[in-house]
């Protein structure tokens, strides 16, 4: 029985160390960003939207940009558990070009549109470099976003004989688009720099944006 009472401690031994490593490092951080040019705004575009592809009908736009909130987790100094949420929105002019060939019909703004997009997600943080002031990371995490886009039409569009939307009411006076799906974020550099209060920048793609940039502070 000893034997067995011996070889459990040599085995938990080392698991009791890590731990002990671990607790002492452990930190939390909560960050704040702001980032351009989500994969949410460069490759959805280019999907059927409420009306078609906004890159060929939507015009005169307006885009927030992607905002996120982060909890961070230090499990060990150069290991972050993070969790994620961003926002972003979009609105413009709903174009029709379809009618082109058409005397009075050409590039006529017949309705508006507005797009949200809410993500949620885990990632983690390896720290490649940590130094007092300042720390170079690279960045994962996969998610899930659920994007709404509503378009409405004109008052004119629904009244006025317009080919192809005359009489249009009810259900037809606007158009819904709403989905969940995957998305994610891989930035293979991103600096900090400071201590309690800290600024940081990351070059990357997905929801976060292509730049993304902010604030952080450790509790």
């Amino acid at each position: 029985m000893n034997r067995i009472y011996l070889a459990l401690l040599i085995i938990l031994t080392p698991f009791n160390s890590f731990s002990q490593a671990v607790r002492k490092n452990s930190e939390f951080e909560i960050e704040a960003g702001a980032g351009i040019f989500s994969t949410d705004y460069l490759f959805d575009g280019y999907s059927p939207g409420v009306y078609g592809s906004r890159k060929q009908n939507y015009i005169n736009h307006q885009y927030s940009g992607t905002y996120c909130l982060s909890v961070k987790w230090f499990w060990t100094k150069n290991i972050s558990v993070n969790f994620s949420f961003a926002y972003e929105s979009e609105s413009g002019d709903w174009q029709a070009n379809y009618y082109a060939g058409q005397s009075g019909y050409q590039n006529m703004i017949i309705g508006t549109f507005t797009r949200k997009a809410y993500t949620i997600s885990p990632g983690l943080n390896i720290y490649y470099i940590v130094k007092k002031r300042y720390r170079l990371y690279g960045s994962f995490a996969l998610g899930i976003t659920y994007r709404n886009e509503y378009g409405y039409y004109n008052q004119y569009v629904l009244t006025s004989g317009l080919p192809g939307y005359a009489g249009a009411s009810g259900d037809h006076s606007q158009g819904y688009n709403g989905k969940i799906q995957g998305n994610g974020y891989l930035s293979p550099l991103g600096i900090s720099s400071g201590s309690k209060l800290s600024w940081f920048a990351e070059l990357g793609i997905g929801y976060k944006g292509v730049v993304n940039t902010g604030i952080s502070l450790k509790l």
